[in-house]
C-alpha cells in the first residue's frame, strides 16, 4: 500500500520532521508499506530526502510562515505531481492549519481515501486574537476538512467529542486510536535522589501549559512545608521570559534547572532522576508526556481538564483541580514522594507506536478496499 502522509504540525524533533508523522512512516515500512511525507520547508531543508526507507519531500512556501502555513506551492505541487505520488490513501495531519484546509481542497477532485487526525485542541488558544479567530477559522474553513475526510482518527474521547459537537461529526467517522509511545518499561530503574524533593516538566514553554502553578506549587514545597526540593524544566517557548521572572518574585529560581527540548536517551534519563512528572494544563488533546512518563514508571501530576481527566484511571497517575490551589498542589506533591507509589499496569490506552499503527493501517486498508 502506498501512504501519502502530511506533515502540518510544529516540529521539534530532528529532521524537520514532526514526531508523530515520523513514527507512522517508520512503522508503516517496516509492515511492508510504502509512505511519503508531504511538507512544507520552514527550515530550509533539502527539497527531498530519504529519512531511514521514508521519502519526505518539502515545498518551501512564500507565506506560509506569514498566513498560518497557507501555500500556494503545496497546491500547484499536488497539481502536478499527485498522479505521479499514486497514493492509495492519505493521511492529513494537523487541523490549526491553513495547509490542511488546501490539501483537502485538492483531494476533492480525486477518488483517494483520506484519513484525517486533526489533533484537535478548542481550547488550546494562546493569544488573544487567536481565542477569537477560532470559531471564524471553524465556521468558514476547517469545517471542510471534516466534511470531506473519510475517516477522522482522535487521540481521546474529548477530542472526538468536542468535534462531534462543533461540527456534527457522526460517530461512525470517528475512531479513537491514542499516540503510541517509544517503549513501556515500568520497571526500568530510576535514579532519584532520596534527600529532596525532584520534579519534571518538559514540553512547550506556553501560559496554557500552566508551569506558572508547578513554580508557586514549588513555592509552598519549600516555604510553607520547609522540604528541599529541584524542579527541572525542559523546553523552549515565548513563555520563558515571564517564568524566569516568577520564579524570581517567588524566591526559587535556585532550585530550578533549565533545559533545552531533549530527545531520545537524554530526555528519559532525565525523567527518571524525577520522583514525579507534572502537566498542568488547562487544555490537552491527549497528552502525550502523561503516557511516556508512566511508561518510565514515573508518577504524574495531570490537571483534571480536558483530555487528561483520561489518565487518572492509570495507576500512578494523579489528579489536581484546575486552577490548582498552590497548597493543595503542594501537599500532594509531598504526599506522592513520601509514599512512592507504583506505576502500573497501564492499560491499552499506553501503547508502543507499533501497535498503534497496526489499528491505523487496518483503517487505512478497509477504506482501500471500500473504494475498489
Amino acid at each position: 500500500m502506498r501512504v501519502l502522509l502530511t506533515n502540518a504540525m510544529e516540529t521539534t524533533s530532528g529532521g524537520g520532521i514532526n514526531k508523530t508523522v515520523r513514527e507512522i512512516g517508520k512503522n508503516l515500512v517496516r509492515q511492508g508499506h510504502e509512505v511519503t511525507v508531504l511538507q512544507t520547508n520552514p527550515l530550509n531543508l533539502p527539497h527531498e530526502e530519504m529519512w531511514g526507507s521514508v521519502t519526505i519531500i518539502r515545498v518551501k512556501s512564500r507565506l506560509g510562515e506569514f498566513m498560518h502555513n497557507l501555500s500556494p506551492e503545496m497546491y500547484l505541487y499536488l497539481r502536478e505531481n499527485f498522479k505521479s505520488l499514486n497514493p492509495d490513501v492519505v493521511h492529513l495531519h494537523g487541523y490549526g492549519t491553513l495547509l490542511t484546509s488546501e490539501v483537502i481542497h485538492f483531494l476533492r477532485s480525486t477518488t483517494c481515501p483520506v484519513v484525517f487526525s486533526p489533533h484537535y485542541g478548542p481550547q488550546s488558544h494562546d493569544t488573544y486574537s487567536g481565542k477569537y479567530l477560532w470559531n471564524v477559522y471553524n465556521k468558514l474553513i476547517g469545517k471542510h476538512a471534516f466534511e470531506l475526510a473519510d475517516t477522522i482518527i482522535c487521540a481521546s474521547r474529548f477530542e472526538a467529542e468536542s468535534i462531534q459537537r462543533t461540527f456534527g461529526v457522526t460517530n461512525d467517522k470517528i475512531q479513537t486510536i491514542p499516540h503510541g509511545i517509544d517503549s513501556v518499561q515500568t520497571s526500568g530503574t530510576a535514579t532519584r535522589n532520596d534527600e529532596y524533593i525532584s520534579l519534571v516538566y518538559y514540553g512547550w514553554l506556553i501560559e496554557i501549559k500552566g508551569i506558572q502553578y508547578i513554580l508557586k506549587a514549588l513555592c509552598q514545597v519549600e516555604r510553607k512545608f520547609h522540604k528541599r526540593a529541584q524542579l527541572s524544566i525542559i523546553g523552549q517557548g515565548r513563555y520563558k521570559p515571564a517564568l524566569v521572572q516568577l520564579a524570581n518574585e517567588l524566591g526559587v529560581e535556585s532550585s530550578i534547572l533549565w533545559y533545552p527540548f531533549l530527545f531520545g536517551d537524554e530526555l528519559y534519563r532525565k525523567i527518571l532522576e524525577a520522583d514525579m512528572s507534572l502537566l498542568i494544563s488547562r487544555s490537552e488533546n491527549y497528552g502525550i508526556q502523561v503516557a511516556e512518563v508512566l511508561a518510565l514508571g514515573i508518577p504524574c501530576i495531570v490537571a483534571k481538564k480536558t483530555a487528561l481527566v483520561e489518565f487518572l484511571d492509570e495507576p500512578g497517575c494523579f489528579g489536581i483541580d484546575y486552577p490548582p490551589n498552590s497548597t493543595a498542589l503542594a501537599e500532594l506533591i509531598i504526599n506522592i514522594k513520601d509514599r512512592s507509589p507504583k506505576v502500573g499496569p497501564l492499560s491499552d490506552r499506553i501503547r508502543t507506536w507499533d501497535k498503534v499503527v497496526d489499528d491505523y493501517a487496518r483503517v487505512y486498508a478497509r477504506l482501500v478496499n471500500a473504494s475498489k
